[in-house]
């Protein structure tokens, strides 16, 4: 199969749909999240941004000690720190090289590591319980959790799932450029 004019709109008009099914997707995740930090301000008044930012931080590390194994948590650094590495090496291929498929291979990495981050996340079942278990633990709740209705935290969890899909259908879009990009010499 040879990259010719009548591929490379079919790529792009694949790419596009997926970039727009991904910030519909990114824009309804972010409503239900400030759904819950609206029910956490009204749970909890006392809280300043300040405050608010502390205790996310706080979860975030709790979860990062208690919930996930070991594993997990060094597969995520490297996953991050490769994705980061990626798309800042791309750019800069991209700016003083101009070299187009190595970029777009970069970007197809770190593409897909995001989309491996996201998809490998623990069910929302498990965090569910994870959570449930927590509040049960400590009924002075330290940590202020308000977890959202069930419904509503499947909507995230599955949200985060299709970004997940549409991310790797992105980066295989921009794999495929990197290799008809290689074949052209671009």
């Amino acid at each position: 199969m040879e990259f010719t004019e009548t591929n490379f709109p079919f790529l792009m008009i694949i790419m596009c749909i997926s970039l727009f099914r991904i910030i519909q997707l990114r824009i309804s995740t972010v409503k239900l999240l400030s759904k819950r930090i609206t029910e956490v301000k009204s749970k909890y008044p006392e809280l300043t941004k300040k405050h608010l930012k502390y205790r996310q931080n706080q979860i975030v590390k709790y979860q990062r000690v208690h919930f996930n194994s070991k594993l997990r948590n060094i597969s995520q650094s490297i996953l991050s720190f490769g994705t980061i590495i990626g798309i800042i090496g791309a750019l800069f291929i991209l700016i003083f090289t101009k070299t187009i498929a190595l970029s777009c291979l970069l970007l197809a990495l770190s593409g897909y590591f995001v989309s491996v981050l996201l998809l490998s996340r623990p069910s929302m079942n498990e965090s569910y319980i994870f959570w449930n278990n927590y509040l049960e633990r400590n009924p002075d709740n330290p940590l202020k959790i308000v977890l959202l209705p069930k419904e509503q935290a499947e909507r995230l969890f599955k949200n985060e799932r299709k970004i997940g899909w549409y991310l790797a259908i992105v980066a295989t879009v921009f794999g495929i450029f990197s290799f008809f990009a290689s074949n052209l010499n671009l």
